[in-house]
Order: structure tokens, then C-alpha cells, then sequence
């Protein structure tokens, strides 16, 4: 099943997982997670634009979750609202692109962890940066991008 067709993101990439597969578990999200899952499409299409994604980790079973060490019983990635990427890009320039896409988005770094949910303040505690910056963030990226920018727009127009 073909969860995020521009980016060609499969679901078996999406429930990938050593552990279920070290231990033989199962690790099929429901129709629900399904659909959380697919809500980050457009987050990962966004993304795509910039640099190449990696998905390190989406769905896990609450079984699967129990066996992560340091994952909390509480995961978001229980319920396919938190998805993993790695990029080849600083994780601060990772976590800007995230937050000019979207600011609700809650972005934790280490890896690049996206999870949907309300608005986090990570960035201006952590970085003194008001949102009030991306914008113009925003630009300087756009100019830096653009022509791995031009060069998406014409693939996909081709």
C-alpha cells in the first residue's frame, strides 16, 4: 500500500521495525493509525523539497513500544502521530523547515522526531527564536534551496 504517493513512501516503510522483527512480532497499525500516518504526507512532501528523507521510525505496536528502551508507554508513535526522519541537513535547519511548514507542529531534536499535536515552545526555549523569525528564515533557505528548488518543480512538471 502506497501510503504517500509523491514521495513514494510505502507502509511497510512506515511499520518497518528490527525489534518486531528480532522478537516476531506484529506490527500492523489499524485503519486509524493508517490515516494518522498519512496525515504526515504533506509534512514529508514539504520536507522533500529540501533534502532527502529518511524514516527512521513511524508506527509501533504498544508491544513493539514496550521493547524500545527509553520509548515512553505513552508514544505517540503507538498511535501513528509521531513519525522519525533523519536528513541530510543540521537538525536545527531540519526543525526551522518544520516549523515555517507548520508552527503547530511539535519538533524534537536528536532526530528530527514530527509529531502532531499542540504547539511546542521547544524552539524558542531552546534556541531563544521567536516564530516571528522563520519568515524571514524562511527566504534566506529559499534562496540558499533554490535550485534543488527549481530542479523538484521541474521533475514533478515533467
Amino acid at each position: 500500500m502506497n501510503v504517500c504517493p509523491k514521495l513514494n513512501l510505502s507502509l511497510k516503510e512506515l511499520v518497518r521495525s528490527d525489534t518486531a522483527k528480532k522478537y516476531n512480532i506484529s506490527n500492523q497499525p489499524s485503519y486509524s493509525h493508517i490515516k494518522n500516518l498519512k496525515s504526515f504526507c504533506p509534512v514529508l512532501d514539504f520536507l522533500d523539497i529540501f533534502t532527502d528523507v529518511t524514516i527512521n521510525s513511524a508506527y509501533r505496536s504498544p508491544t513493539v513500544n514496550k521493547l524500545i528502551p527509553g520509548a515512553s508507554a505513552k508514544s505517540s508513535h503507538t498511535k501513528g502521530l509521531a513519525i522519525d526522519v533523519e536528513t541530510n541537513l543540521p537538525n536545527f535547519v531540519t526543525t526551522y523547515l518544520l516549523k515555517i511548514y507548520d508552527k503547530n507542529l511539535n519538533v524534537e531534536t536528536n532526530w528530527s522526531h514530527v509529531h502532531i499535536g499542540k504547539t511546542s515552545r521547544w524552539m524558542e526555549r531552546e534556541m531563544g527564536v521567536s516564530y516571528l523569525m522563520l519568515p524571514i528564515f524562511g527566504l534566506l533557505l529559499m534562496v540558499f534551496f533554490r535550485k534543488t528548488i527549481k530542479n523538484k518543480i521541474l521533475s514533478i512538471l515533467s
